[in-house]
């Protein structure tokens, strides 16, 4: 490794393996600047939990798919998913509640996914102020049909006039872009797409990126061609979330079997036979600490879909 090349710990890159925490100084720099230092936990600086997944190949049809993560590769994706420079906000100090390890000896520490369901701007407990000043920039850009440029001019002058008024509270510095906005408010989609670096042909030659040279000095990895994902996951979580989105879910708890004998006429898809004879082929254990997770059954105790009040039942259907 180079002389100048350095190993540091913000709250972003200290829940990244060790070879993948040195850069040169100038990035040191910049990162502790926006993530703010590690916040050790429990007096000791242990390295967080990272997804096994990370960094794996996939051999598909297409091509050869990497999934790497852009900021650890340096990789440029563009301004359009890159983070905001006004996006300086320091995360909450102490453990999230969606990062959290299940505990104890009766099951493994199994890893959540980081990314949060709940808006930034409402995990770091932001005023309510700057809530509905984020809001109106979003309205005035979407409702409205404001330009971006005259949106983050509006947003700007919102904050100005709270600041003199005493509202705007100390070490908090509030974003003052629209992206930034949509993004401190969970609105921005681009947070949720995953994007894989992906060979542009069958035939892969291993040419995944290029590399450009920034005006600064620093070498810039691009892409050839990307491939977008959005985690079904963290979607499903989203769905669910939702006010009123539990009760349009139909409950077949009370449906009777063969309730409609006709074979010639089904009025939905919950008429069909097949809808009664799934099974689910788990069960479902809670731990000494509350952690939940669903276990493999035996078959003579397996039980049917529709005898739980939630359950998924996905189906790929592929075409050649």
């Amino acid at each position: 490794m180079a002389n100048d090349d350095y190993t540091f710990l913000c709250s972003k890159c200290a829940r990244k393996p060790k070879p993948l925490r040195m850069t040169k100084k100038a990035n040191a720099q910049k990162h502790l600047q926006n993530h703010g230092p590690a916040v050790p936990s429990g007096g000791t600086n242990r390295e967080a939990e990272v997804p096994p997944d990370r960094g794996a190949c996939i051999d598909e049809a297409g091509g050869d798919v990497l999934g790497l993560d852009g900021d650890e590769m340096g990789m440029d994706f563009g301004d359009g998913f890159g983070l905001d420079e006004d996006d300086g906000m320091r995360p909450p100090l102490g453990p999230q509640t969606d990062r959290q390890l299940c505990r104890g000896h009766v099951y493994p520490p199994l890893y959540t996914d980081s990314y949060s369901l709940v808006a930034p701007s409402f995990t770091d407990n932001d005023p309510s102020f700057l809530w509905l000043a984020y809001l109106q920039a979003v309205l005035n850009n979407v409702r409205s049909e404001m330009s971006v440029l005259r949106s983050n001019e509006s947003l700007e002058m919102t904050l100005d006039a709270l600041k003199p008024a005493g509202f705007v509270p100390e070490g908090r510095t509030p974003v003052k872009t629209l992206q930034s906005a949509k993004r401190r408010l969970g609105l921005d989609p681009n947070i949720h797409i995953i994007q894989y670096s992906i060979c542009p042909r069958n035939d892969c030659n291993g040419i995944v990126y290029t590399e450009k040279r920034t005006a600064s000095g620093d070498t810039k990895r691009h892409p050839v061609k990307i491939i977008p994902q959005v985690s079904p996951i963290q979607s499903l979580r989203r769905m669910v979330r939702r006010k009123g989105f539990r009760e349009l879910l139909r409950d077949s708890r009370g449906d009777g079997l063969n309730r409609n004998d006709d074979e010639d006429l089904m009025v939905d898809m919950h008429d069909g036979q097949a809808w009664h004879q799934l099974k689910t082929g788990i069960r479902r254990e809670v731990g000494e600490f509350g952690a939940v997770r669903d276990v493999p059954k035996t078959e003579d105790t397996n039980t049917k879909m529709t005898s739980n009040r939630f359950v998924l039942h996905l189906v790929a259907n592929l075409d050649w």
